[in-house]
């Protein structure tokens, strides 16, 4: 029996050994309705985006991602502005994006789209490893390290870097850094290893340069308090299941997972309107964010939400 065999057998034994504690609940509450209903006709829920992530925002705007753009949406006038890209990263001040084989940025104030240098320096290290080669012929001497060395000591030559100090960057890509030094900003594609192995965060622990721009925006996932509007007053669970996730093709199989889905109850007091509701799945995922005297962002699950009062 192969390992796929074995495999899905397993999962059937647990999927059947388990089946004994799969558990139904009771809505404790019936009479409340599912958001983005309320028990209120005064709160006025409107769905603005769905499938987004990646949320930041100000007193302001509220920035966020979808599969294909950027979208920025404004408090004052509540209209968005895409931005297509394919990569969204937000570092010194801005949000570096990508569309087609091309990155630009967008900055943090105005929103408005500024082109970036695109620099590859492979070739130069190709350079230096043929006139290496030229010189030392024996390869097992120790080419790789001259070659290294001289290479690094190019770039940080060529851009005016600090040798002792990591300058400031953020991986946009596999291949791809956003790079700032005292002069200019730059995305350096194809980054070679040697040098990827001397700046990268992720690998090399030394101090480096702070960003030079401090964003103006906050990352609305690692607020503590993430509904400050909207009071969470019980939770229910409604069913315990096996389920399955991941895999399902002919190499990696299903693998069964034993889960949770509940309501939890919430009341909302806006300015001076209460209204209850509640959410299948909420908890953690419910953020809001006061846009106005008159109005709320409500964002679960990739779903975002405008509530005002009529």
């Amino acid at each position: 029996m192969n390992f796929r065999s074995c495999a899905a057998c397993l999962c059937l034994v647990i999927v059947l050994l388990g089946s004994c504690l799969n558990k139904t609940g009771k809505d404790l509450h019936p009479e409340i309705p599912e958001f983005p209903a309320t028990t209120n006709d005064q709160l006025v829920v409107k769905k603005l985006l769905e499938r987004v992530s990646d949320y930041y925002y100000n007193d302001s705007v509220l920035v966020c991602r979808d599969s294909a753009a950027m979208i920025v949406y404004r408090f004052h006038d509540q209209q968005t502005k895409h931005f297509p890209t394919t990569e969204f990263i937000y570092a010194n001040g801005l949000f570096i994006l990508k569309e087609g084989e091309h990155y630009f940025t967008v900055d943090d104030r105005l929103f408005e789209r500024h082109p970036i240098k695109m620099i590859d320096e492979s070739a130069r290290l190709r350079e230096i490893e043929d006139s290496v080669y030229k010189i030392y012929t024996d390869t097992a001497s120790g080419n790789e390290a001259i070659i290294d060395s001289l290479f690094i000591g190019y770039f940080y030559t060529k851009y005016k870097l600090d040798k002792g100090r990591i300058p400031f960057n953020q991986q946009v890509a596999s291949d791809d850094y956003y790079i700032k030094t005292k002069d200019t900003d730059f995305i350096l594609t194809q980054i070679p290893y040697v040098l990827e192995r001397k700046i990268s965060p992720a690998i090399v622990k030394e101090e480096r340069e702070l960003a030079p721009v401090k964003n103006s925006l906050q990352r609305a996932e690692e607020l503590k308090e993430r509904h400050p509007h909207i009071k969470e007053t019980g939770y229910a669970m409604m069913r315990k299941a096996w389920h399955t996730t991941g895999g399902g093709n002919h190499f990696i199989p299903s693998i069964p997972v034993y889960g949770e889905v509940g309501y939890y109850y919430y009341e909302i007091d806006f300015n001076s309107i209460p209204g209850k509701f509640k959410i299948l799945n909420g908890g953690d995922a419910l953020m809001d964010f006061k846009t106005g005297d008159r109005s709320l962002l409500v964002i679960n699950r990739g779903e975002i939400y405008s509530l005002s009062v009529k």
